[in-house]
């Protein structure tokens, strides 16, 4: 008697457990956009004035989703069901006009993917002096090319040095200049083919972004860590980005 009762209590505690493991490891949808510019009157597809992405900040945040960091990505740690991650891509100076006022502001982490030819060379580009202010503040930085070519089979064909620059080269003077490891990459164009996946992991990259629509479902597959999906933000994709993100929060609610 006494050893059923006690297997009895056995199971249940091992059934709690495992309900409470299940509760701890629900899973989080990510959704990564990717920005360039801040222009206040540039008109480009690719620019969004200082008060648009303002907006485009609040908007998120009223939808109910938490701003998630690289560096907690990468840690594994999913607290929120609803999460974006916010990427700037190459580096450029009108990054300054929205880091404080908005970012900072809004408690809005954010992850950087430089490629470094520009960078110190171009006036519209942010120096390496600037982008270690902006690394010792907190942001987090991947590479993204070294010239920014099409990271892919048809340019190893070409040039397999032109091709090596692009992964090897640019994480090399990124992780020398900035003093930090660079495991995080961005396919310039969104562009890659899979010898591009062998040689990042050869280099040492853990993760690349492409400009595939698309989540992050946690648990994050080890078998899709090269192909993350990230939304290409611009003048005429926001509404349907917005439309998709809408969506999500409504099926959470």
């Amino acid at each position: 008697m006494n050893r059923i009762i006690a297997l009895v209590l056995f199971l249940c505690i091992a059934g709690y457990e495992a309900s409470f493991a299940d509760n701890k490891v629900k899973s989080s949808k990510i959704f990564v956009l990717c920005f360039h510019t801040f222009h206040s009157a540039n008109k480009g597809q690719y620019n969004f004035s200082p008060s648009v992405f303002s907006e485009q900040i609040q908007t998120i945040k009223k939808l109910g989703y938490h701003f998630l960091s690289m560096q907690d990505f990468i840690a594994n740690k999913f607290d929120y069901p609803l999460n974006v991650m916010i990427t700037i891509d190459d580096g450029n100076r009108t990054i300054d006009d929205i880091y404080t006022s908005i970012l900072k502001k809004f408690n809005v982490p954010v992850t950087f993917f430089i490629y470094p030819n520009i960078i110190g060379k171009m006036n519209y580009a942010l120096n390496f002096k600037e982008l270690d202010w902006y690394k010792n503040d907190g942001v987090y930085f991947g590479g993204h090319g070294f010239y920014h070519e099409f990271v892919n089979q048809k340019l190893y064909d070409i040039s397999v040095q032109r091709f090596k620059d692009e992964i090897y080269k640019a994480k090399d003077v990124l992780e020398k200049k900035l003093s930090m490891p660079i495991i995080t990459y961005a396919y310039p164009f969104g562009v890659y083919s899979p010898i591009t996946i062998e040689h990042l992991k050869l280099a040492g990259y853990k993760y690349a972004f492409t400009i595939e629509w698309g989540y992050i479902e946690t648990p994050v597959d080890p078998q899709k860590f090269y192909k993350l999906p990230r939304y290409l933000v611009t003048t005429t994709s926001w509404k349907s980005i917005y439309d998709v993100l809408k969506k999500h929060a409504g099926e959470m609610n």
